[in-house]
């Protein structure tokens, strides 16, 4: 028997997929409402990437550069490239690749 150890209450809708990276530190998980989420587990924390109105994704997978990819309903696939950022100060970042 297994023991629920941690849940999340993000998404709006109902999860059609789900990836989980090789060595468990990362979740992602898309919605029938368009939602693309990515969970750290490491860090216990998640994050919207992004939403796609009208479309329900269908797959999504990562590579080890956490480079993004999802599919939809609609016949069309989108990719993610992670961008990196600094925090200077309290307010301010600085991005990177």
């Amino acid at each position: 028997m297994h023991k629920v150890i941690k849940s999340w209450d993000f998404h709006k809708d109902s999860i059609n997929c789900l990836f989980i990276n090789e060595n468990f530190s990362k979740i992602l998980t898309g919605s029938i409402n368009g939602e693309l989420y990515l969970t750290d587990l490491s860090r216990n924390a998640y994050s919207l990437i992004d939403n796609l109105e009208n479309q329900s994704i269908i797959s999504v997978s990562m590579n080890q550069n956490f480079e993004i990819f999802a599919s939809t309903d609609k016949n069309r696939v989108y990719n993610y490239v992670r961008k990196n950022k600094i925090k200077i100060n309290e307010n301010k970042f600085v991005e990177f690749n």
